[in-house]
């Protein structure tokens, strides 16, 4: 009797765990979250063509509004950019809040 009860539990459960393994879809992005990446994504491009070569490196420092020399040793790869940062605060500043600081800078004009 106990065994059976044990069999019929142990097949439960490894039901229960098939059905839990399933694959699950990622959730659709909402509208304002895809626009918001478009926009970041526009930005960036922006920035990355200041050092006049669209290379994905932003060689400029994009916490000084792009008015600071980066450096190598103070850098990140964001969306597919690598951003050079003149310090290390800078860098720490924009990994705290990274769209909203690349919505708030301020992109020279050649």
């Amino acid at each position: 009797m106990m065994r059976r009860w044990l069999s019929g539990y142990v097949i439960a459960a490894l039901g229960v765990l098939a059905v839990g393994c399933k694959p699950q879809e990622p959730a659709a992005k909402p509208a304002a979250e895809a626009f918001a990446d478009a926009a970041v994504e526009a930005i960036l491009v922006k920035a990355d063509a200041v050092d006049g070569k669209a290379d994905k490196i932003i060689s400029k420092c994009p916490k000084c509004n792009l008015g600071m020399d980066g450096k190598a040793q103070h850098s990140m790869t964001f969306a597919g950019y690598e951003m050079h940062f003149c310090t290390k605060g800078c860098l720490k500043e924009f990994e705290a809040s990274p769209k909203a600081m690349l919505t708030a800078m301020k992109i020279p004009t050649k």
